[in-house]
């Protein structure tokens, strides 16, 4: 497999992507200053332990070069998750890069934070910050710390761009629905395009719902009852809930029948019998 290049987008998409990676950065950095007020506070009471009298300063100047590296480090790893996108399909050799990308992200990490580091000490303490006395030794430290930033990252990231094509493959949904009056559904790995005149019923199925058509098929989808009546909604077809589990259109009704103890069944155009909950029934 060659190199993974990133799909091409029109503008509008293109624009919808950067303001949704600006989200992820602005959430990534309220994480990330969360975790340096929590290592301010433990290196600071650690220093105070060992007699550094100026221990909170000194822990500040500490944590702060590396939360900001980590900050700025943000925008190199999701560009490598752009251009070289992990799934399960191709994982190989995308993972061998990040294998590579993580020691460079290592080494980025620590040049930059010893950099704002030797610059700062010697004007907050009036002398030169010392460290990296056995240098391998301690970058193997670092890098094991900035691994898990950096793998992360990376999941943050993968959650937000899965969160934004759930969002994109909902509004497309709605979008034909509405428009051509078509159930866009996902069943197992394909998209499945069902005229709504051809909706029977569904019934929910665990984290699925099976939709049974007209004709008599049956096809397990992924989304909830709430979701495929706003799509019903959305399209004009009349969504009629009858039950908890069980949702049809109302024009598919032929009959209500009381069955005693506030419990009744509905019968469609097709004789097909389905239950109707007790708080439903008079929405009906």
């Amino acid at each position: 497999m060659g190199h993974t290049s990133a799909p091409s987008q029109t503008p509008s998409t293109n624009m919808t992507a950067q303001v949704g990676l600006r989200r992820v950065f602005i959430v990534f950095t309220l994480l990330t200053l969360g975790f340096w007020l929590v290592n301010v506070s433990s290196v600071a009471s650690e220093l105070a332990r060992d007699g550094h009298a100026q221990a909170l300063l000194q822990a500040s100047i500490l944590e702060t070069s590396s939360t900001l590296m980590l900050i700025a480090l943000f925008w190199a790893v999701a560009a490598l998750d752009f251009y070289v996108p992990l799934s399960r399909s191709q994982w190989r050799i995308p993972l061998a890069l990040y294998l590579v990308a993580s020691l460079f992200y290592s080494a980025l990490h620590i040049m930059g934070m010893m950099a704002l580091r030797f610059t700062i000490w010697p004007f907050a303490f009036g002398e030169p910050y010392s460290a990296f006395d056995n240098p391998l030794d301690d970058f193997l430290y670092e890098y094991r710390k900035d691994v898990w930033s950096f793998i992360l990252t990376l999941l943050i990231l993968h959650m937000a761009r899965h969160l934004h094509e759930l969002t994109i493959s909902a509004q497309a949904s709605l979008k034909a629905a509405r428009k051509d009056h078509m159930l866009t559904l996902r069943s197992g790995g394909r998209e499945l395009r069902l005229p709504i005149s051809n909706f029977l019923y569904a019934k929910a199925a665990g984290n699925y719902v099976e939709v049974v058509t007209v004709q008599g098929g049956t096809h397990l989808v992924r989304l909830t009852l709430s979701e495929l009546e706003t799509l019903l909604e959305e399209g004009e077809g009349e969504p009629c809930r009858l039950h908890r589990s069980y949702l049809t259109r109302k024009s598919l009704v032929r009959e209500i029948t009381s069955l005693g103890d506030g419990r009744a069944e509905a019968q469609l155009v097709d004789g097909q019998i389905l239950p109707v909950g007790r708080a439903y029934r008079t929405s009906i």
